[in-house]
């Protein structure tokens, strides 16, 4: 980074911003992919031969114009804390290469082989007013600092790399990273800068560089070929998360490489254990066998038996998600595996939740052993547990059929009908609630040939709240929004879309089956697996964490927030999995 001197005493200026210009092949603020590269490969010679003449057979004529606006220039080495240089004035090539030297002057380049360069042009500027006015937005917007003769500049990424929460943190950040003058307080000027971002894709340059947006490269097709890519490398991301004795790390905190468990995590766990079993029947892959063999066998080892009945117990909780997404799982495991060996434990499970399920239909979220009854913790409202029980009933009726199951299953199809959003208004959600667990419940009811339309409808019901809250290119402020459920402030969760992405999956299966209209599922579908893709951690992107290869695969829950939930990559990996197979219908690759 440039360094400068500290102040007492904040003066804020700003640049003026030229008028728009339609773009000239000469135009220094309009560049192409070739560009790019150009520039990319010159500030990698200058960088390694300590000098660049232009040479016009190679550089764009557009390098010799100016911008009139500072130019950042970063080398990012794995796990290492990236080297910034800027340059202010000059023409483009003389900005690239006074920085490039910089760099190179640092003697922390070498090998050169081993380095991702990074350009930031900035293209506009904004003073950071009294008060909080004109903030960076996080991950967009890079800060120039000045005091005297000295400035810092930090580009749009060290906002992310340093998992700091808003823009005002970052500028924070930037004046305490100013070294107290030894003559007394200075004023000081904070610019917001907004620039175009590109880098290379690999180290040493190698292939077509990536554009950035905040940060990061946005994901514009997803085909069946990658998901399954992304799904096998999530699995992977799992299997180095699994323990010896087939539990899982419940988070990992990536911009910090740190690890940490869950309060919730036997839930989640069983929910892993499934996307696990569903990674193996996709892909065959035997590891993704025996990792969901290892955490079903942790799984069970938890179970409590009474009678005909058996319920997870983990930390003195015992919570209907646990059994219900243990059902789910064994299941799967049960069909990809060909095996039977856990029957005895899937029946056993089954009664517990014909045990938990109410008069009503709905089900008691928690279960106290010792009281032997089902019950709602204190101001608990269980979101999704009633959906995970219903979903896990219909699959042991397909497999395991049983007139016990049949009715448990019947009377939660008719709360679901006649009760469900009475019952979330009158405990405080006034909402509709698009749970994806009850989606697919009904969908697979209706497979089942067991549902009536009035089920069909509600679960396109539901569909289509996700439909009306769901961010498209000529909705969402920021393109990289584009797929994710609309948010007031902040940023919009992988986990969530993923999530909602399985409810929207169940009904473009039921809209097909039935013959309906599924073009509008369809591109919310995708449009959700390309947000998705973008919050999966690859070697493209993955360029401002400490411990890449140990992130690699996982998926991050937004670009304000770099921790990786075992649960964020188990909906990521059945929601990606879902869509794969609407590729693979229509003949894609």
């Amino acid at each position: 980074m440039v360094r400068a001197a500290a102040v007492s005493r904040l003066v804020f200026v700003a640049f003026s911003v030229g008028a728009a210009e339609m773009p000239r092949p000469d135009d220094p603020s309009h560049f192409t992919a070739a560009d790019k590269q150009a520039i990319l490969a010159l500030a990698r010679r200058a960088a390694a031969e300590g000098e660049a003449a232009f040479d016009p057979a190679t550089m764009p004529a557009k390098l010799l114009r100016s911008t009139g606006r500072p130019l950042l220039l970063s080398a990012h080495l794995p796990g290492k804390e990236p080297l910034v240089a800027a340059a202010a004035q000059g023409t483009l090539f003389e900005q690239l290469r006074k920085a490039a030297l910089e760099l190179r002057a640092t003697g922390r380049l070498a090998p050169l082989s081993n380095v991702r360069l990074k350009v930031d042009i900035v293209l506009d500027s904004s003073p950071v007013e009294p008060g909080g006015r004109g903030l960076p937005v996080l991950g967009m917007d890079g800060l120039r600092v000045r005091t005297g003769a000295e400035e810092l500049f930090l580009p749009p990424s060290e906002a992310l790399r340093l998992d700091l929460a808003d823009g005002d943190a970052f500028v924070r950040h930037a004046l305490e990273q100013l070294k107290p003058p030894a003559g007394g307080p200075r004023d000081v000027s904070i610019e917001r800068l907004g620039t175009l971002s590109f880098m290379d894709r690999e180290p040493g340059g190698k292939g077509p560089p990536v554009d950035l947006y905040r940060s990061m490269p946005l994901v514009e097709e997803a085909t069946r070929r990658r998901l399954l890519a992304a799904c096998e490398a999530a699995a992977d991301w799992l299997l180095r998360s699994q323990k010896p004795d087939g539990s899982f790390h419940y988070l990992y905190n990536a911009a910090k490489d740190q690890v940490a468990e869950g309060e919730h995590e036997v839930v989640r766990h069983a929910g892993t254990a499934w996307s696990l079993a569903q990674a193996y029947a996709a892909t065959g892959r035997r590891r993704f066998r025996d990792g969901a063999y290892r955490a079903l066998e942790w799984l069970l080892g938890h179970a409590r038996t009474r009678g005909e009945m058996a319920w997870i117990e983990h930390e003195g909780k015992c919570p209907l998600g646990a059994a219900a997404l243990a059902v789910v799982a064994l299941l799967e495991y049960r069909a990809a595996a060909g095996a039977r060996r856990f029957d005895k434990d899937i029946r056993r499970l089954g009664r517990f939740l014909i045990f938990m399920q109410r008069d009503d239909g709905f089900f008691w979220s928690h279960y106290d052993s010792k009281g032997e009854r089902g019950f709602f913790p204190d101001g608990y409202v269980p979101l999704f547990e009633p959906g995970e029980a219903f979903l896990a009933l219909v699959r042991l009726q397909r497999t395991l059929p049983d007139p016990v199951w049949q009715a448990a299953v019947g009377k939660a199809a008719e709360f679901v009908l006649t009760k469900r959003d009475a019952w979330y208004y009158e405990h405080d959600l006034p909402m509709i609630h698009p749970d994806s667990w009850t989606m697919m419940a009904l969908e697979e009811l209706h497979a089942a040939g067991a549902a009536r339309r009035a089920h069909a409808d509600y679960c396109f019901f539901l569909a289509q709240q996700i439909l009306d809250e769901q961010e498209d290119a000529g909705t969402a402020r920021w393109r990289d929004h584009a797929g994710a459920h609309r948010v007031p402030i902040g940023a919009p969760e992988a986990a969530v879309v993923a999530a909602r992405c399985e409810g929207l999956l169940a009904a473009w299966r039921l809209a097909r089956r039935m013959g309906a209209a599924t073009n509008d599922c369809r591109h919310a579908i995708l449009a959700s697996a390309r947000f998705q893709l973008a919050h999966q951690v690859d070697t493209a992107n993955s360029y401002l964490l400490p411990n890449p290869s140990r992130a690699l695969g996982g998926f991050y829950a937004s670009y304000a927030d770099h921790t990786i939930r075992i649960d964020y990559v188990q909906h990521n990996i059945s929601s990606l999995l879902g869509v794969a197979q609407i590729l693979e219908a229509e003949g894609g690759e």
